[in-house]
């Protein structure tokens, strides 16, 4: 579920990784306000977690509860 594993204090309708709106080609990536990096394309989020131990395997962007996409969904890259 999210909102558990160790990613504090969020709840079970809140996803933990947010990709913020696009800004000048890229996107913020922040787990819990806090900025993990920016995505340069729609893989990168991804890579961005699993450099940090937080993905493993499969992971869907278009149907995950894992990641909450702010300001247009994975397609969208360019303000």
């Amino acid at each position: 579920m999210a909102g558990q594993g160790g990613h504090g204090k969020g709840t079970d309708t809140q996803r933990p990784v947010v990709v913020h709106p696009p800004m000048y080609g890229s996107r913020r990536v922040t787990i819990e306000d806090s900025v993990i990096g920016r995505a340069y394309s729609v893989d990168e989020p991804i890579q961005l977690l699993r450099g940090l131990g937080l993905a493993f395997g499969e992971v869907s962007l278009y149907d995950s509860t894992l990641i909450e996409w702010v300001g247009g969904g994975p397609d969208a890259w360019h303000a």
